[in-house]
């Protein structure tokens, strides 16, 4: 696992740990600000707040379920991006970090 500093242009070949924060709300996302990603990709707001949930359930998200809402959220979630893992083509998926690890693991260093 190495450390990213932005995304790659081919987010399929990668997948990124997210490790939102306490408070986060989907509900009171600007989504204004992803307004052309959401173009972009042709779905909206509320296929966003579904991939999100979905997300957050299975606390991860493939590529391949839901392609819109992925890249969407991709975008949406580059501040919370702690690790990219490149695993090759066609395996893109966004990871949602347990918080208790991270924290064990910091505690530790």
């Amino acid at each position: 696992m190495k450390k990213r500093s932005g995304f790659v242009s081919n987010s399929s070949s990668s997948s990124y740990v997210i490790l939102l924060p306490d408070k986060f709300n989907i509900n009171y996302v600007d989504f204004e600000k992803y307004q052309e990603a959401i173009d972009k990709y042709e779905t909206s707001r509320e296929s966003i707040v579904s991939a999100f949930n979905d997300f957050v359930s299975a606390k991860c998200l493939w590529i391949e379920e839901n392609y819109a809402g992925y890249e969407v959220l991709r975008e949406m979630f580059d501040p919370y991006v702690i690790a990219e893992v490149k695993m090759g083509p066609n395996a893109g998926q966004l990871i949602l970090a347990d918080k208790n690890v991270v924290k064990k693991v910091m505690d530790e260093k």
